[in-house]
């Protein structure tokens, strides 16, 4: 989420012509769309700034409840990206760095590595170990021993 400062909120009723006990859903998604960020996210950061009081944020909560987001997007006729999720998945460089070095030592099988990378829609073959490097034992030359 983008920080969205105090300043940038407090303003709000002059960008708005609003005081926060006037704010409705609809003033929400505008903020919404402007910052980029969810109406939960914006109604908790007015909140959080203590812009609004513990019962308007419920007062907003529930006005959306009550009139869907699309509605909403819809009456002031806005592009509904921010509806839809996306199919971007980020994931630290640390996740990989540890999935793959406990495959590397051992720690995991190649299935957990294959599971773990798909996550992310990576092909853990390119990390996969050649089982042909390792002695595989011949019983035969076991028994050999003690004939």
């Amino acid at each position: 989420m983008p920080i969205i400062s105090k300043k940038i909120f407090v303003n709000i009723h002059f960008e708005l012509k609003k005081s926060a006990g006037k704010l409705n859903a609809i003033d929400i998604v505008r903020l919404q769309i402007e910052f980029q960020v969810s109406y939960a996210a914006a109604v908790q950061r007015l909140y959080d700034i203590g812009f609004i009081n513990y019962s308007k944020k419920c007062d907003l909560y529930n006005d959306r409840n009550d009139i869907t987001s699309k509605t909403l997007f819809r009456i002031i006729n806005v592009d509904e990206d921010l509806l839809r999720s996306s199919d971007v998945i980020k994931v630290p460089s640390k996740y990989l760095e540890y999935v793959i070095s406990n495959y590397e030592n051992n720690y995991i099988p190649y299935s957990s590595l294959k599971k773990a990378l798909a996550l992310l829609r990576i092909d853990a073959g390119i990390f996969k170990k050649d089982d042909n490097k390792k002695e595989e034992l011949n019983i035969d030359d076991v028994f050999e021993e003690y004939e």
